[in-house]
């Protein structure tokens, strides 16, 4: 599915995210916000795991797990269908509402230095279609592998 090995992917991952924490430090001075930015951008692919259980159940075979995304998420093809709940456009502005609201705008900004490397990498390598990554988009489409990404 992918344009890149998973690991060059992965490895673009983590440089960015080392960016984000970089310039989250800077910003706030603040090692714990740094963090959190960090760990938003690496963890943000845990929502793979939706999609892992959907085509093989729920199980914790991690090693199965790491080969199948290695193998270009061989679960979508498995399942005929893209989940992926937390790559998503919406979450964004979900969160930066909600942090507005609460005026708390440190945790917002930290947030949206994790979140969006990731996901604009994610859909300059990934995306089949401009709007893969709205999770409306991708429910309107009932999830369908070949209806979102037009294959």
């Amino acid at each position: 599915m992918g344009q890149l090995p998973f690991s060059r992917h992965m490895l673009t991952h983590y440089l960015t995210a080392a960016i984000s924490f970089a310039v989250t430090l800077f910003w706030f001075k603040s090692l714990p916000l740094a963090i959190f930015s960090f760990l938003v951008h690496i963890f943000l692919d845990a929502d793979h795991l939706v999609d892992y259980w959907l085509a093989n159940g729920f199980n914790l075979d991690y090693k199965r797990f790491v080969k199948e995304t290695f193998d270009g998420g061989r679960y979508f093809v498995k399942s005929q269908k893209i989940i992926v709940p937390l790559h998503s456009w919406e979450l964004l502005l979900f969160i930066l509402v909600a942090v507005w609201a609460l005026n708390i705008p440190q945790f917002g900004i930290a947030f949206a230095l994790g979140f969006l490397p990731h996901l604009l990498w994610d859909q300059k390598t990934y995306a089949k279609r401009p709007l893969m990554y709205f999770f409306v988009f991708r429910a309107f489409k009932r999830f369908g592998l070949e209806e979102i990404c037009g294959v």
